[in-house]
């Protein structure tokens, strides 16, 4: 089989309802690079959407890696060396590596027949906000008092702590514990008085974790944190591939987060869903950018490990198109 000519690249952009802030941006629009495999008539589609800052995987570099690798497909006999060709970027390319590796993971019948059968109800998701301002948090809080929720810190722990200070009583009103994010915008000082500034609030006992304070490269850091401050540390753009996750749960975190466009395929988010369980981690999965092409793919883990990974489905992204 020609496999290069079993592939077809596509890049669909969409606008989001509403603007969605993240520590390092703001974003209104994003783009959905798809892959789209078939094989005896039969076509399965993989997505990544590109999240410049979260990393340093663009629309351009993703399409451009994509397009190499298809072009060497050609060398393969299999399908599955092909895969395997693919897997060993995912390290560096995990989000270029994803849309091909799902592709291909589709054609398994197990996952897709398990997929058309995954049904989710609303107040699984977890509801986004942020500390842009006291008043639009309070409001988002009191919104969904019984929902999870995820707040998105900016890069200023002054006045993400002043915000969450400011909104003490709605944070105490709610009925399931908060989620902290900061998606790698502080350094250590900044964090440890994040982290101590939270445990010596009154509202600490209602805030699950925090998310990825430090950069992702920066595990002595996040040593530091998981050991010195009870407030649970969880890491997110930290772990990649399987050996992460053992070396999380050997410096002391003990919260990480998976999504399948940086652990690469279905394949891979699997393996690294089960070993967390293993060692009795405990796991966030989901994908808060992305289409219902992608967050279906995660939902469908989300179900088949409900019980054994953390409750509220952060795979939500189709939610803001």
């Amino acid at each position: 089989m020609d496999l290069e000519r079993s592939f077809k690249l596509h890049v669909k952009s969409h606008k989001l309802k509403t603007p969605y802030k993240l520590s390092f941006g703001t974003i209104r629009e994003i783009d959905s690079v798809q892959v789209a495999f078939t094989q005896r008539s039969r076509t399965t589609v993989g997505e990544v959407v590109p999240l410049v800052g979260y990393n340093d995987e663009s629309t351009e570099s993703i399409s451009k890696f994509i397009k190499q690798k298809l072009s060497e497909s050609s060398k393969f006999s299999s399908l599955q060396d092909f895969r395997a060709h693919v897997a060993q970027n995912i390290r560096d390319h995990g989000f270029a590596c994803s849309p091909i590796l799902c592709a291909i993971d589709l054609h398994d019948s197990a996952f897709t027949e398990s997929m058309q059968k995954s049904k989710m109800a609303v107040d699984e998701f977890v509801v986004p906000t942020s500390t842009s301002n006291a008043t639009s948090l309070r409001e988002a809080l009191h919104e969904n008092l019984n929902r999870f929720v995820k707040i998105k810190l900016s890069s200023d722990p002054e006045h993400d702590f002043s915000v969450l200070s400011a909104c003490e009583a709605a944070l105490m009103a709610c009925s399931k514990p908060i989620r902290l994010d900061a998606n790698q915008a502080l350094n250590l000082d900044q964090a440890r008085f994040l982290y101590r500034s939270i445990e010596n609030s009154n509202f600490r006992n209602v805030i699950h974790y925090i998310e990825q304070a430090l950069p992702f490269d920066d595990w002595q850091g996040s040593e530091v944190l998981a050991n010195e401050f009870e407030l649970p540390t969880m890491l997110d753009e930290s772990v990649v591939l399987l050996s992460d996750v053992e070396k999380a749960q050997r410096i002391g975190v003990q919260h990480i987060k998976l999504k399948l466009f940086k652990q690469g395929g279905l394949v891979e988010l699997e393996q690294m869903i089960q070993k967390a369980v293993e060692l009795d981690m405990r796991v966030i999965l989901g994908n808060g950018v992305s289409t219902e092409i992608g967050n279906d793919m995660e939902n469908y883990f989300y179900l088949k490990f409900k019980g054994k990974i953390v409750l509220g489905s952060e795979a939500n992204g189709f939610a803001k198109i």
